[in-house]
């Protein structure tokens, strides 16, 4: 499933220099436990004006990646998780709902592991939509 996860300036650095994206996300249920994810959308723009309502900071890149299927989660199922606090959910869509089309709920998704460089496809500024990565010698992926 090709799927695109949206960072700031300094995440990419950290994103570059360890080759992987970190699950940064947590969650805690209401039984305790803890989710942790890292987030996703199917919109190769979901992310571009979301910033604004949830207070973060400005997302300049965008990072396309391949994963299996089954390791993904719709945040549709997630948020059926009976665990789940019913205030996140609610937060969650009105804050999707905000942004229309762009930012639909349908498009989210979650991986609840790291996703190491070999998954990633491409990464692209945001503002001209300039590719960083690849650089001019994709070996260097591995």
């Amino acid at each position: 499933m090709k799927l695109h996860h949206a960072t700031t300036d300094d995440g990419l650095k950290g994103i570059l220099s360890t080759g992987v994206i970190e699950t940064r996300w947590r969650c805690t249920l209401d039984d305790g436990s803890v989710i942790e994810a890292v987030w996703l959308t199917s919109s190769p723009d979901g992310w571009l004006r979301m910033t604004d309502s949830v207070g973060a900071k400005a997302t300049t890149h965008r990072i396309e990646v391949s994963l299996p299927d089954d390791e993904v989660t719709s945040w549709a199922e997630l948020k059926k998780d009976p665990l789940l606090p019913s205030a996140m959910a609610r937060q969650y869509d009105v804050t999707a709902n905000m942004h229309g089309k762009r930012s639909d709920p349908d498009s989210w998704f979650v991986i609840r592991r790291p996703i190491p460089r070999h998954e990633w496809i491409q990464i692209r500024r945001i503002a001209d939509d300039l590719l960083v990565w690849p650089e001019e010698f994709p070996a260097s992926r591995a």
